[in-house]
């Protein structure tokens, strides 16, 4: 879950210092008769005690582990007593106590007194990083499956090793300071989170007096001393500081180790809160411990040619390949890396074979898969090959993404086939009437990263086959190890209108007949839809998830004689969700729940591997708008503008209204524009229907009460100036407040590019288009944090923004 963190770790810190302060007077007395001992009343302070920020001024005494306030023993948590407790002035509160802290159980009083003094007024690293702030109910988790994480790019080499469950994101190519090279955040629900960065900075001094310097800016960031501990990790010399602070009842933990190599400070960064963050201290203490410096790999050079240029001789030819049995993965210094409007965040190459025929013959081929700048939940995937003796890319068009937009010089190839790579279109299913037909739209996964599939048969050509999960999909591994997606294809489905299924839903009519002798002849889709589109391959569920095939009937048939079922009740709860999610298009009025159910909204078929396919009816998707999208024009002076918007599902309300052929404004450098009748606007506004995607799984769970901070944050870093950002949090706000949580993402900018396609006359120089989807959720849960990379903006800018809006 992202928290509302009071102050960034990772800014530009200055220097403060948190003083200490102790002060406690424990006051027990002691009667023969009704066996009550004394202790004596005990104060300690530090010499800055005036500064401290943790202490209660009102009786002078350090909040310990929350101050848990009490009237007897039962009120307190186990291991706890509740005392009596005194200030200077006198005043008396009664407080839950550690059992530890007092060391009953048999200690003599003059023992008690020096224990209290020891475990209370600690100035050791341990005491002032974990004493001061423990939480009692933290039970540490065990670990019992790890990962190492290998980080090579350019002149950077590291690993670290981390709980095996754990998600680590690749976040840069280590070109600048402060730039994340690697981000891990994990979230236990309701409990708590922690966030582990890894940046450099330069530094040709000392490490330890560049730590010194640190440290004090670190200090005045998070408003807390903070201790400073010599180590030595690996054989490398290391510090770490460590620190915590109180804000909004809420305990922040942070700890930053701090190594050298060369010319360069590695700062390995966590912080967290809650009890998760407490029940993983002795595994972050081994994350960090596990630290260290590793060999580089060769760096490769690419030199940029002079021209742009295509190696094309007219006809077309065939490359072949020797597969390697493994990606090689290649250490590149890469052109497309100097100019900053390639907006590319990361590339990772791999070598997937050599070439052994033809011009290219003993070079090779090379996949890179590359992250683009801005909001992204997917990579896109260029084949190139690599001329090591000339230090060359040639980009292999036929099977790299769009290419036009590169801002640089390159060298490519329009007619090169590698018939390798071109897998079968349609697989049969053995001995059945079913088919898997290829995706149009392919996610540019590894293969070797893919998890829990399911082996299902051997196709002559194709090889394996499985069925992957996570996205209800079958795949197949390509000869270049990445994988290659697909659906089902029937022979009980007519007029199949397929959409590339990341950004559109397919359609069909399935060929069924109700069991009271009634046809099908509305359009269905078996797509898993999402905010504004559907999701997966399929809608798959188990027989669990159905409430068990008890709860199914049959209600009809397919053309090939096979069984349909739907819901013996009609008191369903998928049932349900779906009609209160369901959107009648203006004029018609939503029906009734009992039309809708005698409508068949839904229905099951099983595949010959066991799985329930949900078929859900076109009219009853869900409706999601693309809420209040505006558009911001600021060119470098007056400029005459066209601007032409067209989303998939047209407009629901423009603002001006919106003429055939787009908006003809005058715009200005401060962003006013004024229409042909003098009417003036501070920005261009539509809403669209009928938009379709898939939400992506990447983003952010945010409490209720930090949505409007954690906007505030994110919509700079995607590109928004202030004025930008106050008006889409006083639009989406509030409309943010039902739920205690909401899970937040945006939508990657060439995906939202292709659901409402903008063209703007002259063309612009920088272009932000900045699209929010949420969901309301009860209960926090864990996802992997989206990669956010934040845009330049240059000479005439565009901005829009704008969300989906649920019905």
């Amino acid at each position: 879950m992202e928290q509302k963190q009071p102050k960034s770790t990772t800014q530009s810190p200055s220097s403060n210092i948190l003083l200490v302060f102790l002060v406690i007077a424990l006051v027990v007395i002691i009667g023969a008769a009704a066996g009550i001992y004394f202790i004596s009343q005990t104060e300690n302070s530090n010499q800055n005690a005036s500064q401290n920020q943790n202490t209660n001024q009102s009786t002078g005494f350090q909040n310990i582990n929350g101050k848990v306030l009490c009237s007897e023993n039962n009120d307190c948590p186990a291991d706890y007593s509740c005392v009596s407790v005194y200030a200077v002035s006198g005043e008396e509160e009664k407080l839950c106590v550690r059992n530890d802290a007092l060391n009953i159980n048999g200690a003599t009083n003059e023992n008690t007194n020096s224990n209290i003094n020891h475990n209370l007024n600690q100035n050791t690293n341990q005491a002032v990083s974990q004493n001061l702030n423990q939480n009692v109910n933290a039970s540490p988790i065990e670990v019992a499956d790890w990962q190492t994480i290998d980080y090579q790019r350019y002149d950077h080499g590291f690993s670290i090793d981390l709980p095996a469950d754990w998600s680590a994101n690749y976040y840069s190519m280590g070109m600048n300071e402060w730039e994340n090279f690697l981000l891990v955040y994990e979230y236990g629900e309701e409990t708590g989170y922690l966030d582990l960065e890894i940046q450099f900075f330069n530094n040709s001094g000392s490490l330890s007096s560049w730590v010194t310097e640190h440290q004090q800016m670190l200090q005045e960031d998070v408003g807390t001393e903070l201790t400073k501990e010599s180590k030595t990790i690996n054989g490398e010399e290391a510090y770490l500081l460590s620190g915590n602070y109180q804000q909004d009842d809420q305990t922040y933990y942070n700890q930053w180790q701090f190594l050298q190599r060369d010319d360069r400070t590695y700062q390995i960064a966590v912080t967290g809160n809650g009890v998760f963050y407490q029940q993983y201290l002795d595994e972050i203490n081994q994350v960090l411990d596990s630290f260290k410096f590793i060999n580089l790999k060769p760096l490769l050079t690419i030199i940029e040619p002079t021209t742009k240029s295509d190696l094309a001789t007219g006809e077309a030819y065939s490359i072949a390949v020797d597969w390697l049995s493994e990606p090689e993965m290649l250490n590149i210094s890469d052109p497309i890396f100097l100019n900053e409007e390639n907006f590319v965040a990361t590339r990772d190459y791999y070598k997937v074979g050599t070439i052994t025929n033809g011009r290219y013959e003993g070079m090779d081929l090379v996949n890179i898969l590359e992250v683009p700048e801005g909001p992204a939940f997917g990579k896109d995937l260029y084949r190139v090959v690599y001329n090591s003796s000339e230090n060359s890319f040639v980009y292999l068009e036929k099977y790299s993404y769009n290419l036009s937009y590169f801002q640089m010089n390159f060298t490519y190839d329009s007619e090169a086939e590698i018939t390798d790579l071109d897998p079968p279109e349609t697989i049969t299913i053995p001995n059945l009437r079913v088919y898997l037909q290829e995706e149009l739209y392919n996610e540019n996964k590894r293969f070797s990263l893919m998890e829990n599939l399911e082996r299902l048969f051997v196709d002559a050509t194709a090889g394996n086959v499985y069925f992957d999960p996570t996205q209800n999909c079958f795949i197949i591994e390509t000869p270049d190890h990445l994988i290659k997606q697909y659906h089902l294809k029937l022979d009980f489905i007519n007029d199949f209108s397929e959409g590339e299924y990341m950004l559109d839903y397919s359609s069909f009519v399935p060929l069924i007949t109700w069991s009271d002798g009634t046809e099908v002849s509305e359009e269905y889709t078996y797509n898993e839809m999402g905010g504004c589109g559907s999701r997966d391959c399929h809608s798959i569920y188990t027989s669990e998830e159905l409430g068990g095939d008890a709860a199914l009937e049959i209600t009809g048939q397919t053309s090939t004689d096979e069984n349909i079922y739907e819901f013996q009740s009609d008191d369903n709860e998928m049932l349900q969700e779906i009609y209160d999610l369901y959107y009648a298009p203006y004029p018609e009025e939503k029906v009734t729940y009992q039309e809708f159910v005698a409508d068949h909204p839904i229905f099951f078929w099983k595949d010959p591997f066991g799985h329930w396919v949900r078929f859900q009816k076109l009219i009853f998707l869900p409706a999601v708008e693309c809420g209040k999208p505006v558009i911001y024009l600021y060119p470098e002076e007056k400029t005459e503008v066209k601007v032409q918007v067209d989303p998939n599902g047209g407009f629901s309300l423009t603002d001006p209204e919106y003429p055939q052929g787009g908006w003809q404004v005058t715009a200005y450098p401060d962003g006013r524009l004024t229409d042909s009748k003098g009417n003036q606007y501070p920005y261009l506004f539509w809403e669209g229907r009928g938009i379709n995607y898939t939400i992506p799984k990447q983003g952010f769970v945010v409490a209720r009460e930090q949505v409007e901070s954690f906007l505030s944050e994110k919509l700079i870093q995607l590109g928004l100036n202030e004025e930008e950002s106050a008006e889409f949090m006083d639009f989406w706000v509030p409309k943010m407040q039902a739920k205690p949580y909401y899970f937040v993402t945006f939508v990657d900018q060439a995906v939202f590019d292709s659901l409402a396609p903008l063209k703007v006359t002259p063309r612009p120089d920088t272009v932000i288009r900045v699209f929010m989807d949420y969901q309301p959720l009860e209960a926090p849960l864990s996802v992997e944090p989206l990669k956010i990379s934040t845009p330049s903006r240059k000479g005439f800018t565009v901005v829009e923004w704008g969300g989906a809006l649920h019905q």
